[in-house]
């Protein structure tokens, strides 16, 4: 019996290296259609919100599938274990937010871009004319690519996800206001609001986002979704208590400027569909 050298060793494991990963890119699949979605399909989340440095909190929530009409899905939101009933809200079958604005039905962001393979653009480019204080108006627009399969693990498991990533702004256009406090948020699938603490005739106030998500075709859905909020470089925004994802933007006063950074995680507890 004739033992391997050590260049034969190092063959060996330079192969293992180089054929690993291939065999892993061979098992993806190259596209990803809509998910078939059905009545009674579930999910629970855990969600965290950090805002700045010192804000936490965190929830189970439970998601589910509950009626289609034409081409929506009706999905139940709730804290998990409550008593009380869902809280209703309108998807796309393809995942696409939906809700009315001035009696229109109208896609308020895209996560997903069905079919998905890797390399694929698209952007969401909405217009929110729900006016909050001075608030007249907020155009949200992000942009999103698939990058790439990984895996990642969550307390319902490890698994091998599709990453999508997205990053936009949302601008916020401010009418003439005497107030001191007119405030900022983003939420999404609701209403968006931006805001800034000066006695002004107006003007724009700003946040950034990102956004990483990763989508897995046999849960049907995200079992990991990042989003990162912060505000522009001449406003400095801090969170406004009991409104997760609102943030109430400061005027730049002798340029102390502090940089504020909102974050939502949203991570796969269970999962329960056909």
């Amino acid at each position: 019996m004739t033992l391997p050298t050590g260049r034969d060793l190092a063959s060996l494991v330079l192969l293992a290296l180089l054929v690993g990963p291939a065999r892993a890119l061979a098992d993806d699949p190259a596209s990803l259609t809509a998910p078939s979605l059905r009545v009674g399909d579930s999910w629970v989340f855990d969600r965290a919100l950090e805002r700045g440095t010192t804000g936490f909190s965190s929830e189970r929530l439970q998601m589910q599938v509950e009626q289609f009409r034409d081409s929506l899905t009706v999905v139940g939101l709730k804290k998990d274990g409550a008593p009380g009933a869902f809280e209703d809200h309108m998807m796309g079958l393809d995942w696409g937010q939906r809700r009315m604005v001035d009696g229109d039905e109208t896609v308020t962001g895209r996560p997903f871009d069905f079919p998905m393979a890797v390399g694929k653009t698209w952007k969401a480019d909405f217009i929110d004319p729900t006016h909050h204080g001075a608030q007249v108006s907020a155009r949200i627009r992000t942009s999103y690519k698939v990058t790439g399969w990984e895996d990642v693990t969550t307390p319902a498991g490890t698994f091998h996800a599709l990453r999508i990533e997205g990053s936009g702004t949302i601008k916020a256009q401010m009418g003439p206001s005497s107030a001191t406090i007119s405030g900022a948020a983003a939420s999404s699938g609701e209403s968006t609001v931006i805001a800034h603490s000066q006695v002004s005739a107006g003007g724009d106030a700003y946040l950034t986002t990102y956004i990483v998500c990763d989508y897995v075709p046999s849960v049907k859905y995200y079992v990991k979704r990042v989003e990162e909020e912060y505000n522009a470089e001449k406003r400095s925004c801090q969170p406004q208590h009991g409104h997760p994802g609102l943030v109430q933007a400061h005027a730049l006063i002798l340029k102390a400027c502090r940089r504020w950074r909102i974050l939502h995680v949203e991570t796969l507890w269970s999962a329960r569909n056909g």
